[in-house]
């Protein structure tokens, strides 16, 4: 799987590792006023299931939950996105040549 970072479509493992040297907090402040924090994290949350990516949300400061990073992330997939291009090629040049076409059509009826 992979997913998307900075308009690219990229292994998860580097993208999670791109995301973590480039921006690793981001922050907001609710309707309510308080400062909320996510950061992307490589641990192990309670000690027994292994390191793992993580998203570590701060309210204020204060830690308030661990969310896996795949519940937060934009998934996609290359092959799909390069079987979009590759269609969106096709369509384009078929859009060339049927005007290419019908001015042919044109200049032949008059």
């Amino acid at each position: 799987m992979a997913i998307l970072v900075e308009g690219q479509c990229l292994d998860d493992q580097a993208g999670r590792v791109l995301m973590a040297a480039s921006a690793p907090r981001v922050s907001s402040v609710s309707a309510s006023g308080d400062l909320v924090q996510w950061e992307l994290r490589h641990e192990d949350p309670d000690g027994f299931s292994g390191e793992q990516w993580l998203y570590v949300k701060t309210i204020n400061g204060d830690f308030d939950a661990f969310v896996y990073a795949n519940v937060l992330e934009v998934p996609c997939d290359p092959a799909e996105s390069v079987a979009d291009g590759v269609a969106l090629g096709w369509l384009v040049g078929s859009a060339l040549i049927g005007a290419a076409i019908f001015k042919l059509m044109q200049r032949a009826m008059s």
